[in-house]
């Protein structure tokens, strides 16, 4: 099936020219590498693009050209193999589409050494091809140890972690921050373990060695294939095999295989391959019609590990499967299933039943899909109710249920809608917490439309229930008693807030700076914590702020209050016309249009 809705829109290019320099003598530096990618590139997914690597020429002068308006940032290209020459900080280069930015300026510095030695742990044997790498505030470097197992790093001053990792070795990281100072050179000795091995053979009922059969140590064991003599070795973790290793053996052609539970690690294991199970099933959607072409696989579960098989087969034109070469569980371990199809939200790692005599086939029920059929849309606003553009989305199914992981970004108006989705509970993600302005969460149920997700805020999309039109419900129940004064041919301005979150704090200090203005027009502020909390802590943070209104506070079931109010987030204004009923006119807007809202109620 062709699709006809996909839609590429290449953003409008521009130039980049510039100079490297060398920051003593504000020399040019020829010959150096540098790479151009997209600013904030991990936030910014509507503006990737393959990192471009550009040479400065003889002069120090480089170009770039067809990079995408906005933000881009350039950086020294990491050379391979050997420890670099230079260090520079990031360069931030607006790129004007049409035009050519041509006063940027790259400048070298010399920096600082690590100075590593990385040894065998007991032998201290000298470790060659390892690689280390050291991250910080203040920049980054990787390298290579040589033969002698040395290498030397070129970085800032400044606070770095560093790790290591190479073929056969457990990976590293050092304990403590790596101290870089100016003008010194910094040791950093590593010791790396090896990997344990477990070794053993492969035979047939005869005793005859196999080749080529799939081994496998679980959990978290190495892959291994048998040689010519039927003998494999196969790397583990000991830290996370104290309960035992299982070695499975599988010859999948033949329906073969072998399971043994191991604790002598250092005795060799002996596998004979025998009968085993073939496991059939049914992948369908909900009227139990087949789904052709999905991707099943299977996990091996035990103490609570989760372990590749290295069995994934497609279902055929009728939506069945067939592993062959499966040995049966048993109360030691189960089998997960991992289920994926287009058009249909996944099941991962679900438990499976794969019991019976070996030799023969295991029938499992039916597994059912949901369709991936609604979709999901909304808007992302930062603290002050502004719209946030070009935020990255994130949504992961919510409470078990299947929904397919997706990602998307807010257009320049902070909208943005997920399609193909699952009914059922899930959970948005906007932003990440280290980026300005923090993340945002929000559940909400597959087929949602118009949600708002706050950044810096944790919520739930609730089916709106508008008090617009409506009259404002009674305030008693929040521990607060008007006077006739305080209400008669009065508006009336509710705050629900939350005094743990920011943008809450910030909206009641800006109401605050405006009480008299909003007590001339004669707007009468109620302010409503939005959960219960220890009323003399609310009170001191009331003083503290110096907060000059009537202040309540939800009791009881905070959802079930924030409902009936239609309290979609936090902060939440509501404004009622100066009517005896107190109609409500307006509701959910940012502090900003408070003015424009007083005035259109009359």
């Amino acid at each position: 099936m062709w699709r006809s809705d996909i839609r590429l829109v290449l953003p409008q290019e521009g130039n980049i020219k510039g100079l490297v320099v060398e920051a003593q003598t504000g020399k040019p530096i020829s010959g150096v590498d540098l790479t151009i990618k997209a600013d904030r590139e991990r936030e910014d997914i509507l503006n990737r693009y393959y990192v471009r690597i550009i040479k400065a020429d003889a002069n120090g002068v480089f170009e770039c050209p067809g990079l995408p308006e906005g933000k881009n940032k350039i950086e020294l290209a990491e050379p391979e193999n050997e420890t670099a020459k230079w260090i520079a900080k990031p360069v931030e280069v607006n790129v004007a589409a049409g035009q050519t930015t041509d006063d940027v300026r790259v400048v070298l510095e010399k920096g600082e050494f690590i100075e590593c030695k990385v040894l065998e742990s007991g032998s201290e044997r000298p470790l060659d091809g390892v690689r280390v790498s050291a991250y910080g505030e203040a920049g980054s470097a990787i390298s290579f140890t040589d033969e002698t197992g040395t290498l030397k790093l070129r970085v800032p001053p400044g606070e770095y972690q560093a790790y290591a990792s190479g073929q056969g070795y457990i990976s590293w990281r050092v304990n403590e921050p790596v101290i870089v100072k100016a003008g010194e050179v910094t040791n950093l000795d590593i010791l790396l373990d090896k990997f344990q091995m477990l070794a053993g053979s492969v035979i047939d009922a005869d005793g005859r060695p196999v080749k080529d059969v799939s081994v496998i140590a679980h959990p978290f064991g190495d892959h291994a294939y048998t040689d010519g003599d039927g003998n494999f070795v196969a790397r583990y973790e000991e830290d996370r095999a104290g309960q035992g290793l299982f070695v499975m053996a599988r010859d999948p052609d033949r329906s073969l295989a072998a399971l043994v539970l191991t604790k002598e690690f250092e005795k060799p294991v002996k596998l004979t391959l025998g009968p085993a199970l073939t496991v059939k099933g049914q992948i369908t959607d909900p009227n139990g019609i087949g789904i052709p072409a999905a991707r099943v696989s299977l996990c091996f579960h035990y103490t609570n590990c989760l372990s590749n098989m290295d069995a994934e087969v497609l279902t055929d034109p009728r939506g069945y499967f067939v592993f062959d070469a499966i040995p049966p569980a048993n109360s030691d371990f189960d089998y997960r299933i991992t289920i994926n199809a287009a058009g249909f939200g996944p099941k991962e790692y679900q438990r499976i039943a794969i019991e019976g005599q070996a030799g023969t086939t295991a029938d499992v029920p039916a597994i059912r899909l949901i369709p991936a059929n609604v979709s999901i849309s909304g808007t992302v606003v930062d603290a002050n109710g502004l719209p946030a553009a070009q935020v990255p989305i994130f949504l992961h199914g919510a409470d078990g249920s299947d929904q397919p992981d997706k990602s998307t970004a807010t257009d320049k108006d902070g909208k943005f809608e997920i399609k193909r989705i699952c009914k059922g509970p899930l959970r948005l993600q906007a932003n990440f917490s280290s980026s300005p302005g923090g993340a945002g969460f929000l559940y909400a149920q597959g087929g949602n439309q118009d949600v708002k997700i706050v950044l810096g805020q944790e919520g739930a999309h609730m089916p709106k229930n508008s008090l617009v039109g409506n009259k404002l419900p009674g305030l008693e129940n929040f521990g607060i008693n008007l006077s006739t004064a305080d209400t008669e041919d009065k508006k009336m301005l509710i705050c629900f807030f939350d005094m743990e979150q920011r943008p809450s704090r910030y909206c009641m200090i800006q109401l605050a700076k405006q009480a008299e203005l909003l007590k001339n027009k004669n707007v009468t502020v109620i302010v409503v914590h939005s959960s219960e909390i220890d009323r003399e802590v609310l009170n001191q943070w009331v003083q503290k702020n110096n907060i000059p209104f009537s202040v309540g506070m939800v009791q009881g079931d905070a959802e079930k209050t924030r409902f009936a109010w239609g309290v979609q987030s936090l902060p939440w204004l509501i404004l009622t016309l100066d009517d005896s009923r107190h109609i409500v006119s307006s509701e959910g807007f940012r502090l900003g249009e408070l003015d424009d809202k007083i005035n259109a109620a009359k």
